[in-house]
């Protein structure tokens, strides 16, 4: 009911300062090791943003940042579920970062979720075949469950990739 938010243009460039605020707190948060608190931050940003979109208005910080960073928070404060569905909201919406689904297939085996974990990997394999650590982390699920062959053939991709990696011809050896 403040008479200086009656103005939408006010009102927004006010939320814009707020955002600005919540980002900042979340990094210092996060700077201090402190991830829920910065988990919350970030998370409020995901409010926030919703706002935004009710007014058909552009939101002022790259979301998709927003939301990664949250899932790290949540992540290394050991709220694995949390985590989860950030990291997958984050790869439903797509994402050209690999190592999202390296963490979220990580995620998923802490959580004993072993067949999630491995059909996510063969989605990011195809979708990133040259990324040599997703290649990795197929092959030890492959030689977790004795699939030698398949083991094998990642091996030698994931040479033809790192050819000076030592650690992975003793592995095919």
């Amino acid at each position: 009911n403040d008479v200086k938010f009656r103005d939408q243009e006010n009102l927004f460039n006010y939320m814009n300062s707020v955002c600005s605020y919540l980002n900042n707190r979340g990094v210092d948060e996060y700077t201090a090791g402190q991830f829920a608190f910065a988990y919350k931050s970030f998370t409020k940003l995901e409010d926030a943003s919703n706002f935004y979109t009710t007014y058909n208005k552009k939101f002022p910080l790259d979301l998709a940042a927003i939301r990664g960073n949250a899932a790290l928070c949540a992540q290394k404060a050991g709220m694995t579920k949390e985590a989860i569905i950030l990291y997958e909201d984050i790869v439903k919406k797509g994402t050209e970062d690999a190592s999202v689904y390296a963490t979220l297939s990580s995620l998923y085996k802490a959580e004993s979720r072993d067949n999630d974990a491995k059909i996510l990997l063969d989605d990011a394999v195809k979708k990133f075949p040259n990324n040599i650590n997703l290649l990795i982390a197929q092959l030890n699920y492959y030689l977790a469950e004795n699939k030698h062959a398949e083991a094998i053939e990642k091996l030698n991709k994931a040479i033809e990739l790192d050819p000076k990696n030592d650690q992975l011809f003793v592995a095919a050896g």
